[in-house]
């Protein structure tokens, strides 16, 4: 693997764990913009917030209050993409991210990897992990991979899955399976380069109305190891 300028990779200490917890939920709220887009130009988001602004204007004679009345619609549709990112972050923080080591025992073939950030500029700028697939023996599941936003585009996300994908290899497993949403337009084209395939695409089921209004898919990727 390619060395990465000022950056080193290495497993997860337990001292680390702040700074995991801090990438991986600015990673997950950094999505909102892209999310707020995307129901904000759905049809039906569309048509409904052109109708409460025409219902304001039928109602005042005022094209100043019809005006004020789509953008406080956009202002709440706003607030509920944030809304639901945020419990999801919160669940995110208080289940596997919140005992990292507990979560990915080497011992049992999982792993947790950190980028950390050399001097003057100490500090943690990416983290991926990697556990064990229940449901198909030999297969191993990468996730978590995130990278701070001024560390992007430098190689850090790349280093991260090809370290997790070598210690896959070398436990022996047959096979790495992911999921990532659509909204991950880069984590995609990386997870291709890297040799994944997609081999499903649907919903989220977890989150009904997110999905509802931002029509956010998941794609599921497969390589072989």
């Amino acid at each position: 693997m390619p060395a990465i300028p000022g950056v080193t990779i290495r497993p997860y200490r337990p001292g680390d764990l702040r700074e995991a917890q801090s990438i991986v939920g600015a990673g997950l709220m950094g999505l909102v913009p892209s999310a707020f887009g995307r129901a904000a130009g759905s049809p039906s988001n569309v048509a409904l917030v052109a109708a409460l602004a025409g219902a304001a204007y039928a109602l005042s004679w005022s094209l100043a209050w019809a005006l004020a009345t789509g953008l406080t619609a956009l202002g709440l549709l706003y607030l509920l993409c944030r809304g639901l990112f945020s419990s999801y972050v919160r669940e995110v923080l208080r289940t596997d991210m919140a005992d990292i080591e507990g979560s990915y025992p080497w011992r049992e073939g999982c792993g947790f990897w950190v980028a950390q950030q050399e001097a003057p500029a100490a500090g943690l700028v990416g983290t991926v992990a990697l556990a064990g697939e229940p449901a198909a023996p030999g297969a191993c599941r990468l996730l978590r991979l995130s990278v701070r936003r001024s560390a992007r585009r430098q190689g850090v996300a790349e280093g991260l899955v090809r370290t997790a994908l070598a210690f896959a290899s070398a436990h022996g497993y047959r096979q790495c399976v992911l999921e990532t949403s659509v909204l991950q337009q880069a984590a995609l084209g990386l997870y291709r380069k890297l040799g994944f395939r997609t081999v499903a695409s649907e919903l989220p089921a977890q989150s009904a109305l997110l999905s509802y209004l931002t029509k956010i898919t998941l794609t599921h990727l497969e390589k072989r190891l």
